[in-house]
Order: structure tokens, then sequence, then C-alpha cells
């Protein structure tokens, strides 16, 4: 029997992503951690997943990078607003690339 029903994910990802957004214009991109964001989603911390960075991964993908072995491919840049449908979009499985987000101006900043 799964431990969450089949939509929870989804909708545990969408209310962080739907948090997220004012939040980052509140305070700005590195204006509160994730503690803020889990809090500010009604999600425990243990909501949010990632993988740590291991070193010797990190450094070869540099040294691919670095001789053009490696070229990051995106497919198309959303507004940040349209978080959800660079998701979605995403989900489809017909990109050519990565989605990419437009990182929000900092709040203040000129435009």
């Amino acid at each position: 029997m799964a431990r969450y029903s089949t939509g929870h994910k989804d909708a545990t990802h969408r209310r962080m992503v739907e948090a997220y957004g004012p939040r980052c214009k509140r305070d700005g991109i590195d204006g509160s951690g994730i503690a803020t964001l889990m809090s500010d989603a009604g999600l425990t911390n243990g909501a949010f997943f990632f993988t740590p960075a291991n070193g010797a991964q990190l450094a070869h993908l540099a040294t691919l990078y670095e001789n053009k072995t490696l070229r990051p491919v995106l497919d198309r840049t959303f507004d940040f607003d349209l978080t959800l449908d660079a998701m979605a979009y995403a989900k489809q499985g017909r990109a050519n690339g990565k989605p990419s987000l437009a990182q929000p101006p900092a709040p203040g900043a000129d435009s």
C-alpha cells in the first residue's frame, strides 16, 4: 500500500512553488531559508528533498563543461511567475532541453 495518495507529490510540490513566489517577491531570492518556505507552505522541512553535492562529480562535470564536452541545453525560458507552467511543460516530455526560469529582479532594483 502506498504511503501517500497518487497526487500527493504533485500537490506538495505545487504548495512549495506557490509559497515561494510571494516570499521571493517580498524578501528577494536570498531573503529566507528552507524552514521559512516550508512554514509558508504549511509543510515540514522533510517535504524538501535535495541531494548533497559530490565534489568529485562536480569537478568532473566542470572539466567536461570547460572542454565543451558537456553543453547545457535549454528549451525555453519562463517568467518566474509561470513556474507551475514550466513544471507542467517539463512533465509533458516533449522538451528539447531543460526549461529555465527567469529570476525576478531583487526588491528595490531598478528596472
